[in-house]
Parts: structure tokens; C-alpha cells; sequence
């Protein structure tokens, strides 16, 4: 390649990455742009979504009303204020339930004003309501959010229009699941742990089409068992979401995937599909999700990583966004797993970040090290000072894994260790991220 070649690609480089660079901050900006102003006769759909599917159902409802009423109105619920709740007449809530009956994070902080409402006698009978609440049903408490959402707005007095509609997202299968996906081809997979533990498994995935573009913390919803091409007009099973484990620059998709294990030692549907049945060099049809609460717009500000398992895939797409940036700001990573001798995934990869100076600091746990078995929210409650200092004003609390088995935990010591209010702020402030299943 000739010195004018190199630096005519060089060029080329820089302006596809410039141009890149400010769509990404343009949506930033157009997402956090400040919205219009509620009126009396303004329709608002609401949404609580904390892994984007609420959200996506919200957007859809907006653009169906759009011509029937032109004053709709999309919101987040952490959007929202009680003075627009008062003002406006017509609201259109959907919100998802997370967790054991919990509000997503964007609605928990209108959901605790609400209740204040209804304990100081705030009358809301002048508005009228419609709720639609996402749910799965091998959970419990399928769609509480909804239930209580609905039984304080009962309680304010306001006028619910139609009967709640409950979605159970492991029964919504349609067609937008094939149309809007893309075809990855398996490219390589391999195990990550040892043998003592439910299998752990790096899967590389390519596709022939152009790549589709995501951020760090978006998912993959993958239709398990469904083949491209086959005879079948549509999948028998609904989609099961799995975090992405890379960046659109490293050119290839990552998934990191436990395999389900249940009573009788038969392997999890999808997990199962992914990590045995599918041969290298098969198809299959995924569409890349957005998961805007898990997108981090600030990459210079402090980043405290922590997970356990699986959940090392959210982890190491957040590295591998900053990876790219040379100003990217400090990480330090907490990680748990099984069995030290033998459950070190990706412990090469991790220990180069440590030496390029992309990760700060890493702190590995074993909960079944013979030795000091340990947990990841042990480390934060033994580090509270130093996790409290490493956090200052402005850093970032990303959190991926099991929800029952670790995030409940890990909340619990960060509220000891920052304190309840700074667990609260982080909330508002969209600075506390969990991507918990």
C-alpha cells in the first residue's frame, strides 16, 4: 500500500468514526431533550420498561394514536411529575414488572409519589386510565407492577376506562419476531469453566447482512430451536433475551451463556439449543434490542462493574465500549464465581484490560472457595469506603446477572455501604443500571 493509499484510509477512518460518533450523541441529545409541556387534553402513554420491551409496546400504542389523538404523548414514568398526573385527564400506562413484584427503576420514584398522593387524599377522579402490564408468568407475581399501579390509581379515585391487559412475554410469539430479525451463523463456541459447574460457554456469532448496530448493555432475543429457512411459518417458542457481551467494533456479536439446568438434569430450552444441539456453522434468527437503561452516555465518569456467571457478558461489552476510547474514564470490575481453580472465564482478556489501564481494578470472588468463599456484594460491603470514594459525584453502578441469586444482594450492601439516599439519587439520575434476569 502506497504512503497516499494509508493516508487516504486513514482519513476515511477518522470521518466514518466522526460521523459515527455524532449520530450516536445526537440521539443521546434528542432522547434527553426536554419534552413538551402537558395540556388538560394531552394523551399521555406512560411507560416503566427496564429492559426496553415496556417501552417498545409504548412507542407502538403512540404511533397507532397519533392520528385519533394528535396531542399523544410518549413519557418515561421517571418523566413525570405529580402536577402533570393532576393536570392531565387521559393517561395510557405500560410497564413491565421486574424482579419479585418490583416497579422497574424508571417507575419507581412516580410509583412512591403516587402512594404519597393517595395517603395525603389527593382526589384524581377528573382522570381517566388504561394499564397494560408485562409480565412472565413462570414468575409469582405475574404483572404486579400493573396490579398495584392500578389498585393506587383505584385508591386516588381515578376512572379506569378498560379492564388491565396482561401480556406474558413468554406467549408472545408473532411474526415481528422473524421479520424483524437477522441471521447470525454460529462461527465458533467454547466452554469457559470447568466441569465442577453448570456449563459456561462463549458463543461467536456472525451474519452476512450488514451488522446491526448496538450499544453496550443492549440484548439479543434469540428464537430458540427455530431454524432460517425451514418449513416452519413461524417459531413455536417465544424469544429468551441474553445480554450482548461485545461492541459492533469488534465486528462479530458475543453471547456468554449458562447453561439451565432443572431438577430431573435436563438442560434449559434456548440454553440447551445454543450451547449443545446447535452445530458450528448453523443458523439461527436474533433481533438486537435496545435496552436504553443500560446505555451509559457519560464514558469518562467512573464505571463500578459488578457480576456474577453470565452476567460477565454485560460486564464485557462496557469494557469493550470504553476499550475504544482512550479518555474513557476509571473501571473497576467485581466478579463472582464458582470454583477458583477452575471458573477464571475470560481471564486472559480481563488481565490485558487490567495492564492497558482500561480496567482500574478487579476483584475476583469464588462462593465455593474452600479457602474464604465469598460473594460479590461481600467485596462492596468490605470496600464501602473505598466504593464510596471510587464513585465520587458522577460514577456509574452497572450490575449483570441473576437477579434472585445476586442483584437483591448486592442492592442491600450498596444501601449500606453509600447510604439509602445515594442508592436513590443514583436511581434518578439514571447512574444505577441492572441488567438482572
Amino acid at each position: 500500500m502506497s504512503e497516499g493509499q494509508q493516508v487516504y484510509l486513514a482519513f476515511t477512518i477518522v470521518v466514518v468514526w466522526t460521523l459515527w460518533t455524532c449520530r450516536t450523541v445526537w440521539r443521546e441529545f434528542r432522547s434527553r431533550a426536554v419534552p413538551t409541556a402537558l395540556s388538560p387534553s394531552t394523551l399521555v402513554v406512560a411507560y416503566a420498561s427496564q429492559t426496553g420491551t415496556a417501552k417498545a409496546l409504548a412507542e407502538q400504542k403512540v404511533a397507532a394514536l397519533q392520528q385519533q389523538f394528535p396531542e399523544v404523548q410518549l413519557r418515561a414514568l421517571s418523566e413525570l411529575t405529580l402536577t402533570d398526573v393532576q393536570k392531565v385527564t387521559r393517561m395510557i400506562f405500560v410497564v413491565s414488572t421486574y424482579g419479585e413484584g418490583e416497579p422497574p427503576d424508571n417507575g419507581r420514584r412516580f410509583y412512591r409519589q403516587l402512594l404519597r398522593l393517595v395517603a395525603d387524599g389527593v382526589n384524581l377522579s377528573h382522570m381517566g386510565y388504561e394499564i397494560v402490564a408485562l409480565g412472565d408468568r413462570r414468575y409469582p407475581r405475574f404483572c404486579e407492577f400493573g396490579i398495584q399501579l392500578d389498585a393506587a390509581l383505584q385508591a386516588a379515585k381515578a376512572q379506569r376506562l378498560q379492564p388491565m391487559l396482561k401480556h406474558d412475554r413468554m406467549t408472545q410469539v408473532t411474526s415481528d419476531n422473524v421479520d424483524d430479525a437477522c441471521v447470525w451463523q454460529l462461527t465458533e463456541r467454547s466452554r469457559l469453566n470447568g466441569r465442577a459447574s453448570d456449563g459456561l460457554y462463549l458463543l461467536r456469532l456472525s451474519t452476512e447482512q450488514a451488522l446491526p448496530q448496538w450499544r453496550a448493555g443492549d440484548v439479543l432475543d434469540v428464537l430458540p430451536c427455530y431454524h432460517p429457512g425451514s418449513d416452519a411459518e413461524r417459531p413455536e417458542h417465544a424469544p429468551r433475551s441474553y445480554s450482548i457481551a461485545s461492541v459492533p467494533a469488534e465486528g462479530q456479536l458475543l453471547l456468554i451463556v449458562r447453561q439451565q439446568v432443572n431438577a430431573a438434569g435436563q438442560l434449559g430450552l434456548c440454553s440447551g439449543w445454543l450451547t449443545q444441539s446447535l452445530t458450528p456453522g448453523a443458523k439461527l434468527l436474533g433481533r438486537v434490542r435496545r435496552n436504553t437503561m443500560c446505555h451509559l452516555s457519560d464514558l469518562q465518569a467512573p464505571l463500578l462493574l459488578i457480576g456474577a456467571g453470565s452476567g460477565l457478558a454485560g460486564l464485557r461489552s462496557q469494557i469493550a465500549q470504553r476499550a475504544q476510547h482512550a479518555d474513557a474514564g476509571p473501571i473497576w470490575l467485581i466478579y463472582g464465581e464458582r470454583f477458583p481453580q477452575e471458573d477464571v472465564p475470560l481471564a486472559q482478556e480481563i488481565d490485558q484490560w487490567l495492564q492497558r489501564g482500561v480496567l482500574r481494578r478487579v476483584d475476583r470472588v469464588f462462593s465455593r472457595d474452600a479457602q474464604a468463599p465469598a460473594y460479590v456484594q461481600s467485596v462492596i460491603s468490605e470496600k464501602a469506603a473505598q466504593v464510596q470514594e471510587f464513585l465520587g459525584q458522577q460514577g456509574h453502578v452497572y450490575v449483570c446477572g441473576s437477579y434472585a441469586r445476586m442483584g437483591t444482594g448486592v442492592e442491600r450492601s450498596l444501601r449500606d455501604a453509600i447510604g439509602e439516599q445515594s442508592v436513590d439519587q443514583l436511581l434518578h439520575e439514571q447512574r444505577y443500571h441492572r441488567d438482572l434476569y
